[in-house]
């Protein structure tokens, strides 16, 4: 459900503080939500300050869901100071759909927390740079993933054009995997569960490719983990993706509406040569660089900063 949490003092809301307000589910009942607006329109009374971040659009939700992000949302877009979201295009999305001002909007980046992880390694897979490259699908299993789409896609193509796909996540609801489809492929890694942060990073050493086989997306936390590591991402062109990734990594964004598309983009990683791929996965590792933990945090401080808005 809604949190917030206060950047300055934790004895009260200041006039100098700044509120930033996660929405991360719609799950509980109205009340509650009644509540957390009540006490954010307590806040921004005494002068408080308030920054609605937006991740991503709620497509997937069930209608109830719906409902309720549409309604908390609403409140949030008149309270709210400012908008943070992580990309042009949603920025474009905000304003289209969600009727907010655009000078209102601030875009920074997401950050890549694999700098974060306790013994982050990275580059393995680049120095073993196999014949057959590792596949690698890294998240919360949900049904806005199509996980289908991606075995007709590998189906497609002649068995044995990789080596290996590891998918790695807690299992949703809803969700069917093509495990079958799969190891008629190639081999096939499933790690069900909740993955331990010392386990991430020996998952993206060990891929060549991270694969995204998105229906929905606004912003990808996983693809700017996967910049972090060096891994390239496979994945649809849908909200920020494009920006999400180095120029270099373009040929691997598909187009959602192609029916060939992730066919076609797990064919350009599939046949890319050791040197090519190398110099991609130096792009990605560098863009992962910039977007840090602390120069994020540094943006956006700065960002509002310059509006009065921040300590």
């Amino acid at each position: 459900g809604p949190t917030s949490c206060s950047l300055a003092n934790t004895d009260g809301p200041k006039d100098d503080q700044t509120a930033l307000a996660y929405y991360s589910a719609p799950s509980g009942n109205r009340p509650r939500y009644r509540s957390y607006i009540g006490s954010l329109r307590r806040w921004a009374a005494k002068d408080g300050k308030l920054v609605w971040t937006v991740h991503d659009e709620g497509l997937h939700l069930n209608d109830s869901e719906q409902n309720r992000i549409r309604d908390i949302r609403a409140q949030l877009r008149d309270m709210a100071d400012f908008v943070h979201v992580h990309s042009e295009a949603a920025k474009a999305l905000i304003v289209q759909n969600f009727g907010v001002d655009a000078a209102r909007v601030l875009v920074v980046r997401h950050p890549s927390y694999a700098p974060l992880y306790p013994d982050a390694v990275s580059g393995d897979a680049v120095a073993d740079l196999a014949p057959r490259r590792r596949l690698l699908c890294f998240g919360h299993l949900k049904p806005y993933k199509d996980y289908q789409g991606l075995g007709n896609a590998l189906d497609t193509l002649a068995p044995g054009s990789f080596e290996a796909l590891t998918i790695a996540g807690q299992m949703g609801g809803g969700v069917m995997l093509p495990e079958e489809t799969y190891r008629r492929n190639l081999h096939l890694d499933l790690q069900l569960g909740f993955i331990p942060d010392e386990a991430v990073p020996e998952l993206f050493a060990n891929a060549h490719f991270l694969v995204l086989p998105y229906t929905e997306s606004l912003t990808s936390g996983a693809a700017a983990l996967s910049m972090g590591f060096g891994v390239p991402v496979i994945a649809p062109d849908l909200g920020g993706m494009r920006e999400a990734v180095p120029e270099e990594c373009l040929p691997l964004i598909y187009n959602p509406e192609d029916p060939e598309g992730l066919t076609t983009a797990l064919r350009v990683a599939r046949d890319m040569i050791p040197e090519t791929y190398r110099n991609l996965a130096e792009s990605c590792r560098a863009f992962g660089a910039a977007i840090h933990p602390d120069q994020i945090s540094g943006s956006l401080r700065r960002f509002l900063s310059e509006r009065g808005i921040f300590i």
